[in-house]
């Protein structure tokens, strides 16, 4: 062949023609598809699931490689998409045909068997139950947990205010054997659209993530979008994700929707997974018998029987003493025991879904540490951090704070989101269970409480450490330069020992990042320190591992199936006798002084 290049002028000067080098011309051989091939045998589906379907290209290297996908017979029980993705509808028979877009004539047929031998149940994950929620962007309300106009859930709680790459984070979510199509109930004002997660890194300081793998996205369209509209909006799960994960949503604008638009809110969503686990028969406690500190508290762990039981959602309570006086313990939804007052308290644990199935935890509170304050004056930082102010107003800085309860006192003005204050060398003794921050409460916000993070004066940052307490500033019905507050923060795992303490100052309470949070007087640490020891205690034990337990008005008695025990007061006057019946018996009634039970020294308040 001749082969002509044309080389057309551009608008300009004629110098302005582009040159040509060379071209190169190379011999390829093209292979024309001959044939589709597809399993022999039938392919199952089962009801409710989703699968792709396979084909391979005869040769395998032919050029013609795009296909269509059509619905010989059973549309009834099966649905196709133009992927080959298939959906079991109804038990039943189906044939799908892949078809070559070059030459419709070279087609295969794929048997399809839509069974129903897989069990499902919903995962439902409530939206105002997130860990947390990363406002990445937002124009006017910021993503928020509030109550959601959601016709069929009156009065139901969500969250608000979805805007374009915000996200949601919820933690331990069990996708049980494997997830296959995911719904989620959506406010429709305008179109939008829902990316679905599984165990990216969350970067909580710089509102991102990375990592993790997308298994869902979830589009939010309606003939006629409103306010008031509310739909359930369905996709498939891709990959079948099974077992506990941690679930990131991720809000996007979609069709005519702008970025600076308000995606409305969500008030649930719910997996629909595969259920191959049994029903619930026993709970039983990992450690029956607990020991816990006053002010001090301890994770109880139940194990289920079966271990892959379905039912899993329990019912934490503490069980009426008789007679009933000031409680002794506390326990919290997720079974956190507090010790309240020595004595001894028995926490049941119920099976929410059969109140018949339950377990009993045998407490022990002691008081055996003293109580002291660890006051953390602010303005003996070591370092402030002005990570950011607005503008020319103030920034964060140590001087006189107006505390009304304080004449004179000095502390942290203007604290901005981001600023931090560190504080080394704090004697956190042998616990610290709490603390109370003294802080000018202008507007809401946030204080988070660190022990131990790398700092970074340079960049003025810091990584790692513990995050141990967060405190919560509410949005007041109005600003207010001149109110102060005390605010108590638990403090989360006893820590103990001598710290680098990071004070840290957020948004929060319904206030901006670009609005001056106030100042801040002190934060007083609630510490726990070991008593020294005396002659007679609570809490003794005799060489045969008996145990006796002395708490207010009664003695527990810990110990063999058929010991004797005998309790005598210290004056010698014997006050009970008896075999043990059980692994614990416990003496009731009895005046605060000291008793003898089988040679132990007890005391009782």
């Amino acid at each position: 062949h001749d082969l002509y290049v044309v080389l057309n002028k551009v608008s300009g000067p004629s110098s302005a023609i582009d040159g040509l080098n060379y071209l190169r011309l190379e011999n390829r051989t093209f292979v024309n598809l001959e044939a589709i091939k597809v399993a022999s045998k039938p392919v199952e589906v089962n009801v409710g699931t989703f699968a792709r379907l396979d084909y391979s290209l005869v040769p395998e290297n032919a050029y013609q490689t795009d296909v269509m996908w059509e619905m010989v017979d059973g549309a009834d029980v099966l649905s196709l998409d133009k992927y080959g993705n298939v959906r079991g509808l109804k038990t039943g028979h189906a044939t799908v045909r892949v078809v070559s877009e070059w030459n419709p004539e070279i087609y295969a047929d794929i048997e399809v068997a839509v069974v129903d031998k897989l069990k499902f149940a919903n995962v439902r994950i409530e939206a105002e139950s997130a860990s947390a929620l990363c406002d990445t962007y937002h124009y006017d309300n910021a993503i928020a947990v509030g109550s959601v106009s959601d016709p069929e859930d009156e009065g139901g709680m969500g969250v608000n205010g979805c805007w374009d790459t915000n996200f949601a984070v919820y933690e331990n979510v069990d996708l049980l054997d494997g997830a296959v199509e995911v719904a989620v109930r959506k406010n429709v004002p305008r179109s939008s659209a829902m990316e679905i997660w599984l165990d990216p890194q969350i970067d909580a300081e710089n509102k991102s993530f990375s990592g993790g793998t997308k298994i869902a996205d979830v589009e939010f369209t309606v003939a006629a979008p409103a306010w008031t509209v509310w739909e359930t909006f369905t996709a498939p799960v891709v990959g079948l994700p099974s077992g506990i994960h941690t679930v990131v949503l991720r809000f996007k604008s979609a069709g005519t929707t702008n970025h600076n638009q308000n995606l409305a809110g969500y008030n649930w969503i719910e997996f629909k997974a595969i259920n191959k686990r049994g029903e619930l028969q026993e709970l039983q406690p990992v450690e029956g018998n607990v020991t816990v500190n006053k002010h001090l508290q301890t994770q109880l762990e139940v194990r289920y029987v079966p271990e892959n039981a379905l039912e899993r959602d329990l019912v934490w309570s503490v069980v009426p003493s008789e007679p009933e006086g000031e409680a002794v313990v506390e326990v919290s939804a997720k079974g956190v025991v507090k010790g309240l007052k020595a004595g001894v308290a028995t926490v049941r644990v119920t099976s929410a879904s059969n109140e018949l199935i339950s377990a009993d935890f045998h407490i022990t509170v002691e008081d055996n540490m003293d109580e002291l304050k660890v006051r953390i004056e602010t303005e003996d930082a070591d370092a402030v951090y002005d990570t950011y102010h607005f503008g020319n107003q103030s920034s964060i800085s140590v001087g006189d704070v107006s505390d009304p309860e304080e004449e004179g006192a000095r502390g942290l003005n203007s604290c901005w989101h981001g600023n931090f204050a560190v504080y080394e060398n704090v004697d956190f003794h042998d616990a610290v269970y709490s603390a109370s921050v003294r802080k000018n409460y202008v507007r809401g916000s946030k204080m988070e409480m660190w022990i131990d993070p790398e700092i970074d004066a340079e960049s003025k940052s810091f990584t790692g450490g513990t995050l141990v307490g967060t405190v919560e500033y509410p949005k007041p019905e109005k600003d207010d330069w001149s109110r102060w507050q005390t605010f108590e923060m638990p403090v989360e795992g006893a820590p103990s020992g001598v710290h680098t303490v990071v004070l840290r100052f957020l948004a929060g309470g319904g206030s901006a990042e670009n609005q001056n949070y106030g100042s801040i007087n002190y934060v007083e640490l609630n510490a726990l320190k070991k008593k020294s020891q005396s002659g007679v205690c609570n809490v003794l034990a005799t060489e045969t591992g008996m145990k006796a337990v002395g708490g207010c008005g009664s003695i527990v008695v810990e110990g063999e199936h058929g010991v004797s025990v005998t309790v005598y007061a210290v004056d010698g006057r014997l006050i009970r006798s008896f075999v043990m019946a059980d692994d614990h018996e416990r003496v009731d009634g009895l005046a605060s002084g000291i008793y003898i039970v089988n040679g132990l020294k007890v005391a009782v308040r």
